[in-house]
């Protein structure tokens, strides 16, 4: 009888989550606020100032000589500063959301590498001077849902530690952590 083959795990954290240790794949998957975000909520405040001032205009009255499409023309841009900001915020929430549902409530299933390539890749942040070298590993998978349909994606991370070693095989098996066809994440 031959040996059972360790699955291959894409990220380091997996094999802990995989012996009953969810910390280090919840940093993983931790939410963390970027520029963007504060972006969007500074333009969601911006929006609700900019329709506040408008709304004081209107109801105020206007002046003689002022013209009246103005307050139309920047009450539909506060609006849409509202709307995108908003929009951007909770969908970056959202998917905060469904990630920890992942960690708590998500199955471990087997899946198939198809094919795992990797990439050297080298980046200077221009402002800092700092030089970035990462060694870029992605795996193309498959794997059969519990109501029995195939899905196939590809995930990427940094992996410095697999720069000397040799990759894996078309076929090594994968684990994926799964809740539905579109809320899943390769292990």
């Amino acid at each position: 009888m031959e040996p059972e083959i360790e699955p291959f795990l894409l990220h380091k954290s997996s094999l802990a989550f995989l012996r009953g240790d969810p910390a280090g794949i919840h940093e993983r998957f931790r939410f963390r606020r970027d520029l963007f975000d504060y972006l969007g909520m500074a333009g969601v405040l911006a929006g609700a100032l900019l329709l506040l001032v408008n709304i004081v205009q209107w109801f105020g009255g206007t002046r003689p000589g002022d013209d009246p499409t103005a307050i139309y023309s920047s009450m539909v841009l506060a609006l849409l500063l509202i709307v995108a900001g908003s929009y951007y915020v909770s969908s970056r929430h959202r998917a905060a959301a469904t990630r920890a549902r992942l960690v708590r409530e998500g199955q471990v299933l087997p899946g198939t590498m198809v094919t795992c390539t990797a990439r050297a890749e080298t980046t200077t942040e221009a402002s800092l001077g700092e030089v970035t070298r990462s060694y870029l590993v992605t795996v193309e998978y498959r794997f059969t849902t519990p109501a029995g349909v195939e899905l196939a994606d590809h995930d990427e991370t940094d992996r410095p530690d697999l720069r000397r070693a040799e990759l894996p095989p078309t076929g090594v098996s994968v684990r994926v952590l799964y809740i539905d066809d579109w809320t899943y994440a390769l292990l």
